[in-house]
């Protein structure tokens, strides 16, 4: 009998996004980077990390981001917590389990 591997649970990191863009029209301000950031780190239960966890909002770039264009510093690199995205925009993501 072979092993089944843990079913991917999807992240609505795309959802959430779409959401704040819903009720934030023109240049991003500090509390809209913060608000972002937290929607890429946060993870869901019952996901460990979110598949977005190494991004953040480049503060230096705001005037240039919008909800088309989002400017971003990647802060670390993903490793082997990174499950990884699927083809489409949404991401994918698995439980992890030690």
């Amino acid at each position: 009998m072979r092993s089944r591997s843990a079913p991917l649970t999807k992240c609505d990191v795309l959802g959430k996004l779409e959401a704040f863009f819903a009720t934030t029209k023109g240049r991003l301000s500090e509390t809209d980077a913060d608000a972002l950031d937290s929607i890429l780190q946060t993870a869901e239960p019952p996901m460990v990390v979110a598949p977005t966890f190494f991004l953040e909002v480049d503060r230096s770039r705001l005037a240039d981001s919008v909800e088309a264009w989002l400017h971003v510093t990647i802060r670390a690199s993903p490793n082997e917590h990174m499950i990884g995205f699927s083809r489409t925009a949404k991401a994918s993501c698995r439980t992890s389990r030690h």
